[in-house]
């Protein structure tokens, strides 16, 4: 699988980006590919952050591009739709839990981001010992690296994009921050950044279970705990939790009848008693 670095132009996604994009591609599926005056008319953003926004769009999961009658065009995935339906303005944290869960996952478009969230184990780290680790382990994957310069530009907007800052004053018509910011996954702390434990406050447990049910097979009935906290992309990695936090979020799911949870032979399995991801995001936003 291809590697992909700096396709961002430096810019991290920022507040109302993502609904400006969405609105844009509903009123021409063609804008984000043709001259770039009608689309920075229409967003009120300049080029590059236009090219950023195309790619912000694809890598978190809510458009694809393909030809159409000869044309390249940009279009609303599945999950796009559903998450537009229901949170037209990305007001819902639970949204960009879901955001964030596409993105990391997504090791071909957002190599960086897959790479930290599914391997970087340190709590505590600065963009030096990232970027060593980031170059072991695109070598390990048996890929040449890019320039520095291109990785440096990534890790930079990984930061960017989910320091929490408590003392800013974020308002939501403060176009220049992120909204992964308020996941709190990143803080600051003596002149090094700390990758926080996910809060269960934080992260609703039906959105997780919506994240479950998307990362395994459809016809799949039941699934060991431990699949849940160590592969690559399982929801343990990705949201970086420890086994109780784990089961805490699965005691809410058995209570609200979307599991069952067995313990058998020192194994521990849940069963699946809901698999429509669709009616799972409905009664979360509902």
């Amino acid at each position: 699988m291809s590697m992909t670095f700096a396709r961002h132009e430096s810019f991290h996604l920022r507040s109302g980006w993502l609904r400006k994009g969405l609105n844009a591609i509903e009123i021409d599926n063609h804008i984000f590919l043709e001259d770039t005056g009608d689309a920075m008319d229409l967003l009120g953003i300049g080029k590059n952050m236009i090219s950023s926004l195309r790619y912000w769009l694809q890598a978190t999961g809510l458009t694809f591009e393909e030809y159409d009658s000869g044309v390249k065009v940009q279009k609303l995935t599945d999950f796009a739709k559903e998450i537009y339906d229901k949170d037209k303005y990305f007001e819902d944290i639970g949204t960009f839990w879901l955001l964030h869960y596409k993105l990391v996952s997504n090791k071909e478009m957002a190599t960086t981001w897959f790479w930290f969230f599914n391997y970087y184990k340190y709590e505590k780290f600065d963009k030096d010992e990232l970027l060593e680790s980031l170059l072991e382990f695109i070598k390990r994957e048996g890929e040449d690296p890019p320039a520095e310069s291109s990785l440096n530009k990534d890790l930079n907007v990984l930061i960017r994009m989910y320091l929490f800052d408590p003392e800013k004053n974020k308002s939501p018509e403060d176009t220049l921050e992120s909204p992964f910011s308020d996941l709190r996954v990143f803080t600051e702390d003596d002149g090094k950044y700390v990758y926080n434990k996910s809060s269960t406050n934080l992260l609703p447990s039906i959105i997780l279970f919506y994240c479950i049910l998307d990362s395994i097979d459809e016809d799949e009935d039941s699934i060991n705990i431990e699949a849940l906290l160590k592969p690559v992309n399982s929801v343990g990695r990705i949201f970086n939790f420890k086994p109780t936090d784990l089961y805490e979020h699965l005691e809410f799911l058995e209570n609200k009848g979307y599991i069952n949870v067995y313990k058998q032979a020192g194994l521990n399995t849940i069963r699946l008693e809901e698999k429509s991801k669709e009616k799972v995001l409905d009664e979360y936003y509902a």
